[in-house]
């Protein structure tokens, strides 16, 4: 009976994932990448929820099953905090992990971003003998292992990012600790692993067109087995439809796609086929993704064009529209280089109507002053310095326009000497650009 059982176990552990993978691996990593780097955690500019399920060699009886649900938030512009649990199944194995994640960046300059993300994790691993067949199940009383383990760990993430460039590192499962009472003399079952994952690639604008095409290299490594490498390449239109096609190490060829079903729930499916004798016994390896952005920016989404059009709501239209007995009248450029203007009129004294949108305008209208502080030390003696001083220049811009107008004229005012600030500073990176 013991033997029938550590057979089992030995089983369902190698059947994991390959080279002794203890962690489930995704092929929708591109939808939802602080699934294995803390340091992408709430980069995706909104609060995000994510629901994955993965059932990999279908037709293959106890093959890995796997669901997770993340959630992500932004805190700003540099930070993001975020949550995930993990549920896997291999036969009679399962293993449940809850993550709490936190990720802080810092600009290196211009356009050059490095993040850090600390995640905690607590696991809980169980073997389900109900599944064993045995003549007599008081047999399986025999056996004298625990078959329930807990433990707390560690993970630990780099980001860095230049324009389309993105490069990260993590490791996973830091302290190489053990399940607690979980086969307590078997450092083969309860004996934590270190993953090590690198990732690289790069966004490619197809002319003047609409298509992105971004080549992605993951690396997998664990000291005890060896690497497992991704290679992918993606074609985004719009970033409405998506397709990646890829290879991974072992003859498996990967193939996912998404879109957003609205402006704020998106779907993604992959395909995941292996060409070895595992492949006469099964249908292969399917995943799918729901994505739902808990709370998207007014006015933004892939069906609203990507883009604001710069007209006012009637509400804001009205808003500024009251009339008062004095009004203050902000002039503010397109962009930091013509001399166009628009002007915002906004009624002075009045009480604020939301004190959550003041407090949101005041964190962004800081945000980029920073950044503008940051513009300014910057170097522009390059050609190539120049142009990507003119972008940040015309973005940061473009944004604060779009902030005044969306935002309760009341509110403006309140952060009316900073948008003056930022005005002056523009007009010295003019003058520093020339």
């Amino acid at each position: 009976m013991k033997n029938l059982i550590n057979t089992l176990i030995i089983s369902c552990l190698m059947s994991t994932t390959l080279l002794a993978q203890q962690l489930p691996i995704s092929n929708l990593y591109d939808q939802n990448r602080m699934m294995f780097n803390p340091a992408n955690t709430g980069d995706q500019d909104v609060p995000v929820a994510m629901l994955h399920h993965r059932q990999q060699w279908m037709g293959i009886q106890g093959a890995p099953m796997s669901q997770i649900i993340t959630i992500q938030t932004p805190l700003g512009e540099y930070m993001g905090v975020g949550g995930m649990i993990q549920n896997t199944k291999t036969d009679i194995l399962r293993q449940t992990s809850l993550h709490l994640n936190y990720a802080y960046g810092v600009d290196l300059a211009l356009g050059h971003r490095l993040t850090f993300g600390l995640g905690a994790v607590y696991y809980q691993n169980s073997l389900d003998l109900n599944n064993v067949v045995v003549q007599d199940q008081s047999e399986l009383s025999m056996y004298a292992t625990n078959f329930n383990g807990s433990s707390f760990n560690m993970d630990f993430g780099v980001r860095y990012n230049w324009d389309k460039l993105e490069v990260g590192i993590s490791a996973n499962q830091l302290l190489s600790n053990k399940l607690n009472s979980f086969s307590p003399n078997d450092n083969r079952f309860n004996q934590f692993r270190t993953h090590f994952n690198g990732i690289a690639s790069y966004g490619i604008v197809v002319g003047e067109s609409n298509f992105i095409i971004k080549p992605t290299v993951l690396v997998r490594y664990i000291p005890q087995s060896g690497t497992l490498n991704d290679y992918i390449v993606g074609l985004d239109w719009k970033n409405l439809v998506w397709g990646n096609l890829g290879y991974r190490d072992g003859n498996n060829f990967i193939f996912s796609a998404g879109t957003w079903i609205t402006n704020n729930v998106s779907l993604a499916y992959s395909y995941n086929y292996s060409t070895e004798m595992l492949s006469m016994e099964s249908f292969g390896s399917h995943e799918i993704a729901l994505k739902i952005n808990l709370k998207p920016k007014e006015g933004e989404g892939p069906y609203k064009a990507n883009e604001r059009t710069g007209e006012l709501t009637e509400r804001k239209k009205a808003l500024m529209e009251k009339s008062g007995a004095s009004k203050t009248v902000i002039k503010i450029s397109r962009d930091g280089f013509d001399n166009n203007t628009e002007q915002i009129i906004i009624k002075p004294g009045s009480k604020m109507n939301d004190n959550n949108e003041l407090e949101q305008l005041k964190k962004d209208t800081h945000e980029i002053n920073k950044k503008i502080d940051l513009l300014l030390n910057s170097d522009v003696s390059s050609d190539k310095g120049k142009e990507d001083f003119l972008k940040e220049i015309i973005v940061l811009k473009t944004r604060l326009n779009e902030l005044l107008k969306f935002n309760d004229p009341n509110n403006v005012q309140e952060v009316s000497d900073e948008i003056t600030d930022i005005q002056r500073k523009i007009e010295e990176l003019k003058k520093k650009l020339n």
